[in-house]
């Protein structure tokens, strides 16, 4: 039937990716987004965090939860943690450089989590965080504070190990059982 199309595409529900895209944001940060558990009615307010961050600063991680009786939402960029309220069109009621972040922790309530960060001489506590949200924000500070070491090529690592052999800074018995390894992980 014609225009049956359309009234489909009417009725069908937008993706979340579709309705965040209708905000104008940068790909890397709809993409974060999307990995939150965030209430629809929170898209806007990506717009006024986007906006806080510096040209050099990349999105990490992202929660929703409450900081200081405020709900909004909690951001790990690649130089920060900030809190944003919700319609609050001001700065960042938080903003902790990582470097300035001394320890991390989630305390679990009954349906919540709580996150303790330790920073600046006090404890900034981010409540009402749902489901592992806050346990995966502490990793993600983790990780971006310790990246992971660039993996070897096997191959790479095998001829260096050729070389230490042959100049004798090793023994047969050692070359075998390293070379042995890395054959495992050709």
């Amino acid at each position: 039937m014609p225009g049956e199309s359309s009234f489909r595409s009417f009725f069908r529900p937008t993706s979340p990716r579709e309705r965040l895209g209708r905000f104008g944001l940068q790909p890397s940060t709809i993409t974060v987004a999307l990995s939150a558990a965030l209430d629809p009615r929170a898209d806007a307010e990506l717009t006024g965090l986007e906006q806080g961050l510096t040209r050099a600063e990349t999105l990490v991680s992202l929660l929703e939860g409450r900081f200081e009786r405020h709900l909004g939402l909690l951001a790990l960029t690649s130089a920060r943690l900030v809190f944003r309220r919700h319609r609050h069109p001001g700065p960042f009621v938080l903003d902790i450089p990582l470097d300035e972040v001394t320890d991390l922790s989630v305390r679990q309530e009954r349906m919540t989590q709580s996150l303790l960060v330790q920073a600046q001489g006090r404890t900034h506590t981010v409540d009402k965080i749902l489901g592992e949200q806050g346990q995966r924000l502490v990793l993600a500070v983790e990780n971006s504070r310790h990246p992971a070491a660039p993996a070897v090529d096997p191959l790479v690592a095998l001829g260096e190990l050729r070389a230490l052999h042959d100049a004798g800074v090793i023994d047969d018995h050692e070359f075998a059982l390293r070379k042995a390894a890395l054959v495992e992980q050709i």
